[in-house]
């Protein structure tokens, strides 16, 4: 997915979950920080698409605000679900993300709900992309046995 369809998603959850501005726009920052963080440094999908950190970091968070209410603490926990709906929706594509270990993303776990790639194409003709829904969409089988591999 592109940034911005990450921060649209992740806020138009957040926003239905919570009806407020302020927990919308953190989980809009926090659902571009895993990709922000690779800055071609770190391989796409590994070290920062792993959710065990994220999870953690969100939980802590979570009740840390809990425990003592307090505003900075309450932001940082929007961001980290932000990110933790990166990672989800990350998770429904055909690529993954790794569960088992940040190194690999030849383990991810995967749903292969849309293949990534077809900026071109509308979001619902994007789910399960057969040969057939690909003559429908105008997208050649070649481009979508080569996103396949």
């Amino acid at each position: 997915m592109r940034w911005q369809y990450h921060k649209l998603t992740s806020g138009a959850a957040i926003y239905a979950v919570t009806g407020g501005y302020i927990p919308t726009c953190m989980a809009m920052i926090g659902s571009i920080i895993p990709d922000l963080m690779e800055m071609k440094i770190i391989r796409h999908r590994t070290a920062t698409h792993w959710p065990l950190p994220w999870i953690i970091l969100a939980l802590v968070s979570y009740e840390t605000c809990r425990l003592s209410p307090n505003v900075w603490i309450y932001i940082f926990t929007f961001i980290c679900i932000g990110a933790l709906l990166h990672l989800g929706e990350d998770y429904l594509s055909v690529t993954g993300i790794p569960f088992r270990s940040p190194v690999s993303i030849r383990k991810a776990w995967r749903l292969k709900c849309w293949i990534t790639g077809f900026e071109s194409l509308p979001l619902p003709i994007r789910l399960p992309l057969s040969s057939r829904t690909a003559r429908i969409a105008g997208v050649s089988r070649t481009r979508i046995s080569s996103t396949k591999k």
